[in-house]
């Protein structure tokens, strides 16, 4: 059963602007010189449970570095977990989820 994590408003946000790859729409524009556009937030549905650990993870300020060290991993699969393009099982594990 998956843990019950209460998400913030601002947590929220920044959920929906990594689930729309915002920070690369907008290096793309900066990089053409281009005005960025401001796309309407909304967050379409619950938080998956890549996105909690990663959530948890910016909770405790911990790096995905120190995350890997803890898991036995590389940083790099780290970063494909909390992505979700890992299989999550030891990340979820470690956060109790």
């Amino acid at each position: 059963m998956l843990k019950q994590i209460s998400v913030t408003d601002s947590e929220l946000k920044w959920l929906e602007g990594r689930r729309k790859k915002l920070n690369t729409l907008r290096a793309k524009y900066k990089a053409r010189g281009l005005a960025e556009q401001k796309p309407a937030l909304a967050v379409s549905g619950p938080p998956k449970v890549n996105e909690l650990c990663v959530i948890l993870r910016r909770r405790k300020g911990l790096t995905q570095k120190v995350i890997a060290e803890k898991l036995g991993c590389t940083r790099l699969w780290v970063v494909q977990m909390e992505a979700g393009d890992a299989p999550i099982d030891r990340l979820g594990m470690f956060w109790g989820l």
